[in-house]
């Protein structure tokens, strides 16, 4: 975007597949999630670095605690930069 302006989006799947959300700082799970594959895309979302738009972070608000039933050490690492 040229100028800050909040987006929203909202649905059940539009965060699992073939979206890019470079500016995406909110993933909000409110629902059951049984796949780890599905997982990791739907958090995937946040964690892409945008220094053009001051992406440099994400925060996830787990309803239903899928954060804890896919608690993942080798996805959790340290932050890195990919150009």
């Amino acid at each position: 975007p040229k100028k800050a302006y909040p987006v929203i989006a909202t649905t059940s799947e539009l965060m699992t597949t073939g979206v890019d959300a470079k500016t995406c700082k909110l993933v909000v799970l409110d629902q059951g999630i049984q796949s780890m594959t599905k997982f990791k895309q739907i958090i995937g979302r946040g964690t892409r670095i945008d220094d053009r738009y001051g992406k440099l972070w994400f925060t996830i608000l787990d309803f239903k605690k899928a954060t804890e039933l896919f608690a993942d050490e080798r996805f959790d690492g340290v932050p890195e930069r990919v150009k």
